[in-house]
């Protein structure tokens, strides 16, 4: 008897989650046909004058003679964000705008540019109804109609993860993490994520894997005589040039120390012509270290927009 109620709930379950698949399918396929339909009528030259809502500066009785405002731009953004379940709502905003029309005109009557407005607004909506019917499969539309019907998509079964609820936590965890970095925000050398106290709460917790990432990132727990390199990818062409070379595989270290750094300079500079490319001065700074020729500076070859220079001249 257990083993059967089980069975049950699993089906009954199962059946729920089918539901609601399906019916996550079927919205989906009606904001794909909204939005390419919204798309189609806003590229046409034709119905401009209904794109975009109308800007108060530019008339300002029309929101006083207009109750209920329409435009395509204001339906485009109604279909992502998921307003419309029936095909039926988004014909009905289409129609708003021929209401609309109709309303700004009352006052001059049906004549001039009244009449010619009212006729291109409800040319509008023949566009769109037909479009519609011709994108959107009536197999859809029935499924739409008895989802509607019966209350609605289903609920997510319980323990479904859903878009909407992972965006609520991404939502709150950049909230969150925008509190912590708002200028003036007092410096912490980790977070809870990672696990990591605070220094006023465990000393020495910069060297801790949470507190080396937000020193690092805050450049807090570079050393006064650590080498920092300015320009990395310099560096990397120079270090692949001489672990390519044969015979200087032992001297990589000895280039990536000299390459990048501006700590050094003055006596015993080695120049490398610059026409030899990146790797030939990365093997030509590492003999140099080999033999003992103290300081000196690698000059990689200039960019590719710049004149190439002269042979035997410094690139830099």
């Amino acid at each position: 008897a257990a083993a059967a109620a089980a069975g049950e709930v699993a089906k009954r379950a199962a059946a729920e989650r089918a539901r609601y698949e399906e019916d996550q399918a079927s919205l989906r396929a009606l904001r794909m046909v909204l939005r390419d339909a919204t798309l189609r009528l806003l590229a046409a030259k034709r119905w401009r004058p209904f794109s975009l809502p109308v800007d108060p500066e530019d008339d300002p009785e029309f929101y006083e003679e207009v109750r209920a405002p329409m435009d395509l731009a204001t339906m485009l953004s109604k279909v992502d964000t998921r307003a419309y379940t029936l095909p039926q709502q988004w014909l009905a905003d289409v129609n708003l705008i021929v209401e609309c029309t109709r309303q700004y005109y009352a006052e001059g009557g049906a004549g001039g540019d009244g009449a010619r407005f009212v006729s291109l607004a409800a040319a509008l909506y023949d566009e769109a109804d037909g479009m519609l019917r011709a994108l959107l499969p009536l197999p859809l539309r029935e499924r739409l109609e008895s989802m509607h019907a019966r209350g609605g998509a289903a609920p997510p079964p319980p323990g479904t993860v859903t878009v909407e609820s992972l965006a609520k936590e991404a939502a709150a965890a950049a909230s969150l993490w925008r509190g912590e970095h708002a200028p003036g925000a007092p410096a912490a050398t980790g977070t809870a994520r990672h696990g990591s106290a605070t220094a006023a709460q465990q000393p020495g917790a910069a060297a801790a894997a949470g507190g080396r990432a937000s020193a690092r990132l805050r450049g807090s727990g570079l050393g006064a005589t650590m080498l920092v390199h300015t320009d990395p990818e310099r560096l990397m062409k120079q270090l692949r040039g001489a672990r390519d070379s044969p015979g200087r595989r032992g001297a990589s270290d000895a280039a990536a120390a000299s390459a990048g750094s501006d700590m050094h300079a003055g006596a015993g500079e080695h120049t490398v012509p610059a026409s030899h490319g990146p790797a030939a001065a990365a093997a030509a700074d590492v003999d140099a270290c080999a033999a003992g020729a103290g300081e000196h500076d690698v000059h990689a070859a200039p960019p590719a927009s710049a004149a190439p220079p002269r042979a035997g001249v410094d690139a830099d």
